[in-house]
């Protein structure tokens, strides 16, 4: 389990490289939404008709910048720092945290029941509200 209760500092401690990750991603997003901006601009200064599709892929990388910034990747999360627990149902139950400040913390390793039981387990030692289906 990735996922552990520390009663001393009263935390979360979340072991994944979910950070890495969303440093990657934004940094994709962030090079691509410039370059989609500075194709625009020389289109625009050479007078060629404005292209949509850099357009609907600047938009597309603009929303993807600001989903990641609605995202924790906290390692260590404090329990008085998060509000609940709660799952959604895509193709597989994924699992939450919904931090205080609104931002949500991705669970992406709970997959086996096993898993399931350890989270809940910690839920309840740690005292953070859960709203599982």
């Amino acid at each position: 389990m990735k996922i552990q209760y520390d009663k001393d500092l009263n935390a979360l401690i979340i072991n994944d490289d979910l950070k890495m990750f969303f440093n990657i991603l934004k940094a994709v997003f962030i090079i691509n939404l410039v370059s989609s901006i500075f194709k625009l601009y020389n289109n625009y200064l050479a007078n060629i008709q404005i292209d949509m599709i850099t357009v609907g892929l600047g938009i597309v990388n603009l929303l993807g910048l600001i989903f990641t910034f609605t995202r924790s990747v906290k390692k260590i999360i404090p329990v008085d720092e998060i509000n609940y627990l709660y799952s959604k149902k895509y193709f597989t139950k994924r699992y939450f945290l919904k931090l205080k400040n609104g931002k949500i913390r991705n669970l992406p390793f709970i997959k086996y029941p096993q898993d399931m039981l350890e989270l809940q387990r910690i839920v309840k030692e740690s005292k953070i509200k859960n709203k599982l289906d």
